[in-house]
């Protein structure tokens, strides 16, 4: 065996025994003789990742794939870091660059990392042949399994992805719950006894799981039982709360600073084709079924819930090296051109073709409206109000992925409230004429009136698909896509009153 070999497998053993510091300084000492050593560069990106030092292993896997693109080790690594990044349009176009020998030798995370890609710019067909592949590299291995569930929901082929739910679901492994979960996030899905006594059976085990809590909240739920149902939702928040710290105070400063940052002035200009719909709003308001009803006129295409308002928000930060919303003052007109273009090009991962309308769904860019003026004067804004007790309790029943850091408390949810409110008169005011409030219970009671309102203020035409959404085959990556495949039901109005003795008044009082 030759010294680097030597070296190479000292640096493995050395990262299997977690001790990734020690093995960064046997691997500098293969670099500096051969700088062009690709299993050293990929070795060191692998020990970078175990020492939390991403950015500095994001640059050592991306050299090491440069050294040599046909080989998948670097790749396995690189792509679930692109994922945390949420450089999907980076994967999508590293993926372009692949052949079919090379996606074949991807490991197991990789495979999963370029299907995640494609879910998230919204191809499920194509998430679902990665996910597909990963099982086939794995087969029924519980996170490409769960994974798969997902992309097969969300692409409308329900009863596909509860059978692998529920395979999940039925094996020993620590996503019982997060499956149990999922199929509770189904929301129409009702538990059998045998389901129940399964994830009591593991809550009695791993009692601090908020996943098996949020499920059994919501299977004691479609039983009727209440209280039952109530006791789990409450110490499912508590558990996810412990590791969250969402600051009222903090919140409520910073809806200040918007609006001392973007006073009261009116935009005008058009500035983008296609024309841009924002739905903003408070989660779980009708912000999906909003979206489903626009997206299913001719004209229009829905992009999901996209990243990039808050991507241009940390670069704009990290370029002035001064905090937002501060450093709006100092935004010049070569900015705007920048991103503008950077969200334009960006959206295009999105959609095909030439739509007149394209809609960005992203819940949380009531925050950021003024910036979105900003960049894009013509912009339309749709704000989906929901009463606030009924709101306030399908976001407490709810387990978010990613932020909604405020919603595992009540009285969180009430000041996060609060300043939406706030926010959304402050911009109503800068630019009431393309700024419009859309309320959930008059889409509900008074459909047609309201649909029509809605396709007045976007300057679309009536058509047929916009009263039947339910009908639109679209892909919908939401909590509420199972929701939207089905007609108007006026049911869940006053739904939280069943759970009503059980609330405290932030919970029903604004």
């Amino acid at each position: 065996m030759n010294r680097t070999q030597e070296f190479l497998d000292q640096a493995r053993q050395l990262i299997d025994q977690k001790q990734p510091a020690e093995a960064l300084l046997v691997l500098k000492k293969i670099i500096r003789k051969h700088p062009a050593h690709y299993a050293a560069h990929v070795l060191r990106g692998e020990a970078l990742i175990a020492s939390q030092s991403i950015a500095k292993a994001y640059e050592e896997l991306i050299k090491a794939a440069q050294i040599d693109r046909r080989q998948a080790d670097a790749w396995d690594l690189l792509l679930p870091l692109m994922v945390k990044d949420e450089k999907f349009s980076d994967m999508l176009a590293i993926e372009q660059q692949f052949d079919e020998a090379l996606k074949t030798a991807l490991s197991l995370d990789g495979l999963i990392a370029l299907g995640y890609a494609f879910e998230r710019t919204g191809d499920f067909d194509e998430a679902i042949a990665y996910y597909q592949r990963a099982l086939q590299h794995s087969p029924e291995h519980p996170r490409a399994t769960l994974s798969y569930a997902n992309a097969l929901r969300y692409a409308g082929r329900k009863e596909e992805a509860v059978t692998q739910y529920q395979a999940v679901m039925l094996g020993d492994s620590d996503y019982v719950p997060v499956a149990a979960w999922s199929l509770a996030n189904l929301k129409q899905f009702k538990f059998a006894p045998a389901d129940i006594e399964r994830v009591e059976k593991y809550v009695a085990e791993k009692p601090d799981n908020y996943y098996a809590h949020f499920a059994l909240g919501q299977a004691y739920e479609t039983q009727k039982e209440y209280q039952i149902s109530f006791e789990h939702y409450q110490k499912a928040n508590q558990l996810r709360s412990a590791s969250i710290n969402f600051s009222p105070e903090k919140f409520s400063a910073y809806c200040d600073e918007l609006i001392n940052n973007f006073p009261m002035l009116q935009v005008q200009g058009k500035t983008s084709e296609p024309k841009l719909i924002f739905i903003v709003g408070m989660p779980r308001s009708g912000s999906t079924l909003t979206e489903q009803i626009l997206s299913s006129h001719s004209q229009v295409v829905r992009m999901g819930e996209l990243p990039y308002i808050n991507r241009i928000l940390w670069d704009l930060q990290n370029r002035k090296q001064t905090i937002y919303p501060r450093c709006v003052s100092l935004i010049n007109d070569a900015d705007v051109s920048s991103y503008r273009q950077y969200y334009l090009d960006a959206c295009k991962n999105h959609y095909e073709g030439k739509p007149a309308f394209i809609i960005d769904k992203n819940p949380n860019n009531f925050e950021n409206v003024g910036m979105i003026k900003r960049l894009f004067p013509d912009a339309l804004i749709i704000d989906t109000r929901r009463e606030y007790a009924a709101n306030a309790f399908a976001l407490y029943k709810q387990l978010f992925i990613r932020g909604q850091d405020y919603s595992y408390s009540f009285e969180h949810i009430h000041a996060y409230y609060s300043g939406y409110l706030k926010l959304i008169a402050h911009w109503q005011q800068c630019f009431n004429d393309t700024l419009m409030t859309i309320n959930y219970e008059s889409l509900v009671q008074d459909f047609e009136t309201t649909v029509r309102s809605l396709l007045q203020f976007c300057g679309l035409e009536e058509e047929q698909g916009c009263f039947e959404f339910y009908k639109n085959k679209q892909a919908v990556d939401t909590a509420s896509s199972e929701q939207v495949r089905q007609p108007i039901y006026k049911d869940g109005l006053a739904y939280w009153r069943n759970f009503e003795t059980f609330l405290p008044d932030s919970a029903v009082k604004i």
